[in-house]
């Protein structure tokens, strides 16, 4: 993915859907992704990263990685996990706030059922009262 990524002038959109046979879970590696992506920090202004709903593989919950440095990045699309990292309680590492561009525009965010969705409640409430953020 990296060599396609390099190749594109000025990448303004990239968008991953998998599991479902469109990309299989054995493929997914949001980290992989994350450091293609890196290459078009400058000029990216949508990420989205979605998988099918019964799809779960070992890489599902991995870390992205910050996009504070995406200084173009308008509209995010990414599980909660993907954007925060969870520790092996399924609490979240890092926060919202400290992950995402002040560029950003438009968030969407998968949250799993459970412990994750008070947790991301909490964090949203804090993105929302930032002055970080429009």
């Amino acid at each position: 993915m990296r060599e396609w990524v390099q190749a594109c002038k000025a990448l303004k959109s990239f968008r991953v859907f998998h599991g479902a046979g469109v990309v299989s879970w054995d493929d997914f590696q949001p980290r992989k992704i994350y450091d293609s992506l890196s290459l078009q920090k400058s000029t990216l202004e949508s990420i989205w990263v979605e998988a099918h709903e019964v799809v779960h593989g070992d890489h599902d919950d991995e870390w992205l990685e910050s996009f504070v440095g995406f200084t173009a990045l308008e509209l995010i699309c990414a599980s909660l996990p993907n954007l925060v990292g969870f520790d092996e309680h399924n609490l979240p590492v890092r926060e919202l706030l400290n992950v995402l561009p002040s560029s950003l525009e438009t968030l969407y965010l998968h949250v799993n059922e459970g412990g994750s969705f008070s947790g991301a409640i909490d964090q949203l409430a804090e993105l929302a009262t930032s002055e970080s953020f429009p």
